[in-house]
């Protein structure tokens, strides 16, 4: 969220389109963090250890070519990080097996709400956009925080 609140408070044109490469590269690396817990914390053996590759290398490839590409295309981008998030998706089953439900419903929550936010943060025309798109991240990152240390940390709510 740093370097979104970095590009999003900028006021320096010029600076602007760097930062902005470094907010979308960014949610690459946060949705691959996202999924290393759950891989090596809960999920065990190649399908984890190849689904944990399969993330990053996807993730480190859109932040490349997000950094060094002439171009820039943010709605392309956006469509890599549903699919890319949603590849969770492809493991539910042993998601299902090894969280509990409330780390499940968590997980899926944050998601939903991260799908959601994203037709805020789309809608260009609609006042307050990109704060109404923040607010879905922010509640979207404590829903997958609060999975992690319920189900991962094993931390006891009370």
């Amino acid at each position: 969220l740093g370097c979104s609140a970095l590009y999003n408070s900028n006021t320096n044109e010029k600076l602007s389109k760097l930062l902005e490469r470094f907010d979308l590269s960014g949610i690459f690396v946060m949705i691959a963090a996202s999924y290393t817990p759950f891989m090596l914390g809960k999920l065990d053996g190649p399908m984890a250890w190849t689904m944990l590759a399969a993330v990053w290398v996807v993730a480190l490839s859109g932040v490349a070519m997000n950094l060094l590409a002439r171009w820039n295309a943010p709605r392309v981008y956006i469509g890599m990080y549903l699919v890319l998030g949603w590849a969770a998706v492809s493991i539910i089953d042993q998601l299902m097996h090894s969280l509990s439900p409330l780390g499940m419903g968590l997980l899926a929550a944050g998601g939903i709400l991260y799908t959601i936010g994203v037709i805020f943060h789309v809608n260009k025309k609609l006042p307050f956009n990109s704060a109404i798109w923040h607010g879905f991240v922010v509640a979207a990152a404590a829903c997958h925080f609060a999975a992690i240390y319920l189900d991962i940390a094993n931390v006891p709510l009370a």
